[in-house]
């Protein structure tokens, strides 16, 4: 491994932790450059690109570090929040519950679906109305919920308490 990819990396990392996202984006292109194979790198100019906006070039690449890596639970959580923002809540799911299978603790994967879950099911108390979704989507996830939610007329209803 060339120590120069990890000296571009690195800058990467921190511009990306200062916000500056398009700046990271730069030294994340020459840590490439420099090597390729890196699944780690393309995860972080990954990132850098969701948070700069560019949420295709963000998926495209999280693509290739799976490519390269395929058993990366952040790559496949960061991929969920993707699909979120495409309203594919199913799929954004499955990329969680992918990323579960690796490392069941991860925290960032069962914060992010924890949220994607209270997402769904939003509970708005001023009013006592809970928003109602579909039991078909949500079957999959159905023992989880359970704890959460409970079931009516084939819909998953938050407990509004």
């Amino acid at each position: 491994m060339s120590t120069a990819n990890l000296k571009y990396e690195h800058l990467g990392d921190y511009k990306f932790l200062k916000n500056q996202f398009q700046e990271a984006i730069k030294e994340y292109n020459v840590a490439i450059a420099l090597n390729k194979n890196r699944a780690i790198t393309w995860h972080h100019r990954g990132r850098a690109f969701m948070y700069n906006g560019n949420i295709l070039e963000a998926l495209s690449d999280f693509y290739t570090a799976l490519k390269l890596k395929p058993n990366l639970p952040s790559v496949l959580v960061d991929i969920g929040r993707i699909m979120e923002f495409f309203k594919d809540y199913s799929k954004a799911l499955e990329y969680y519950n992918a990323a579960l299978q690796i490392i069941p603790q991860h925290l960032y994967a069962l914060a992010t679906k924890e949220q994607l879950l209270l997402n769904i099911y939003k509970c708005d108390l001023e009013y006592s109305h809970c928003y109602k979704y579909p039991k078909p989507v949500i079957e999959k996830h159905q023992k989880l919920l359970k704890k959460i939610f409970s079931l009516k007329n084939n819909f998953l209803i938050l407990r509004c308490t």
